[in-house]
């Protein structure tokens, strides 16, 4: 769906499906076993992930400011 409107790297989309576990186990909660570089991994991923939405976000900002 964001791909209708910016250009996604195929590393975001990749971070994207290697996260989406983890959502699926917190709304269908059931055991779930990960190590903790599992973890880190994935905080990582998703601070990256944040840190280029907001990006992507103050970008088409300023561009609409300035029309």
């Amino acid at each position: 769906m964001l791909q209708e409107y910016v250009d996604v790297d195929e590393k975001y989309l990749e971070m994207c499906d290697e996260l989406t576990p983890y959502g699926v186990k917190i709304r269908y909660p059931q055991e779930l076993f990960i190590e903790e570089y599992q973890v880190k991994k994935a905080l990582e991923e998703t601070q990256e992930l944040h840190d280029w939405l907001m990006t992507m976000l103050q970008t088409e900002k300023k561009s609409e400011e300035t029309k």
